[in-house]
């Protein structure tokens, strides 16, 4: 089947009609190897933690797991894989559900599924030090504080689609990598300041309100400039 641009990015990479997958689950094979291999590490690395929770006797609430696997790592699998994953660098609406994803959705599952607790508990005394002295350190303070996470929030497609950075991501396969780590990252730093179970610098409701409406004019600007551009 065909899809049309809707609208493309990048119009020197693709012009006219694009193929699609002729069926959602051709798009899965050949998979993209290294996101898949560092999506099952980190899952992994979640179910071992929960296992030594178990082995020792103690709880760890099934929610959060299906949280962490399912909606977190789940999801960004369902981006870095598959139709997505191979039009990604074709088609612009493929490109913005990718990171609407990993900012917006899987962190919040991510959140809720409390890695920070399970590694605070299963990690060794000197590991859990240094998690908790990063965690309780100046730097963690600021960028989580609502207001600056916000602004990191805002900043980064701002960053990213207006600067030479983003032509490099559709050409260099490991910049486009390192691009899809750093989104989740961003959209981490975002939700954790936000919401969540792990002990994390948290200010007040009202500051993390205002933090969350000041943010979203920005990004409804960005999307009406983004569609201006592809369309001039």
């Amino acid at each position: 089947m065909l899809i049309l641009r809707v609208p493309l990015h990048g119009d020197e990479h693709v012009s006219g009609e694009v193929m699609a997958p002729e069926h959602w689950w051709s798009g899965f094979w050949p998979p993209e190897w290294l996101p898949l291999l560092t999506l099952l590490l980190v899952a992994g690395l979640y179910l071992w933690g929960v296992s030594i929770l178990r082995r020792r006797g103690d709880s760890w609430p099934i929610g959060r797991t299906l949280a962490f696997l399912g909606g977190g790592i789940g999801s960004l699998f369902v981006t870095m894989e598959g139709p997505l994953a191979q039009l990604d660098t074709v088609l612009l609406w493929t490109h913005m559900v990718q990171h609407m994803v990993m900012t917006m959705i899987a962190p919040i599952f991510i959140a809720l599924g409390a890695p920070i607790t399970l590694a605070l508990r299963t990690l060794p005394s000197g590991g859990r030090g240094l998690l908790l002295s990063f965690l309780q350190s100046r730097f963690v303070k600021v960028i989580t504080f609502p207001l600056v996470a916000g602004a990191i929030y805002v900043l980064n497609p701002w960053l990213l689609y207006f600067t030479n950075f983003y032509e490099l991501t559709l050409t260099n396969p490991v910049v486009h990598y390192f691009n899809h780590v750093h989104f989740v990252m961003v959209g981490s730093i975002w939700i954790f300041a936000l919401i969540g179970i792990d002990p994390m610098p948290r200010m007040g409701y009202p500051i993390r309100m205002l933090a969350v409406f000041v943010t979203l004019p920005f990004h409804a600007f960005l999307g009406v400039t983004v569609l201006n551009e592809n369309t001039n």
